[in-house]
């Protein structure tokens, strides 16, 4: 068995070799873990039960407008799911992003469920 004398004094002969082991063994898990970790959030968010529903012809969030009438007409739709209250699991954000000063966000909801 090598004592352990022995190791730290090796380290400490070759400081260059021993940090410059220690950064490419840092820069090569660091990168891993954040992409490990957004890969994760990302597979977690995309839940098939999570919806986002946006007006017909608009591919964005911004351009997007429901009116209250269709919320109420989306809320009572079979396809989306019940809470243990008999409640349906809906959430009516009034406005995600506010991209021109005069659009009325404050009057109807953008419809996240």
């Amino acid at each position: 068995m090598i004592p352990m004398r022995y190791n730290v004094r090796s380290l400490m002969v070759r400081r260059t070799a021993s940090v410059m082991t220690a950064l490419v063994v840092m820069i090569l898990f660091i990168p891993l873990g954040f992409i490990a970790g957004l890969q994760r959030t990302v597979l977690n968010a995309g839940n098939r039960g999570n919806w986002v529903v946006l007006s017909r012809g608009v591919n964005n969030e911004p351009g997007s407008y429901i009116t209250r009438e269709q919320y109420e007409i989306i809320r009572a739709r079979p396809e989306i799911a019940m809470g243990p209250s008999g409640q349906a699991l809906i959430s009516p954000w009034r406005c995600s992003v506010r991209a021109l000063p005069w659009a009325p966000c404050w009057e109807e909801p953008a419809i996240y469920g």
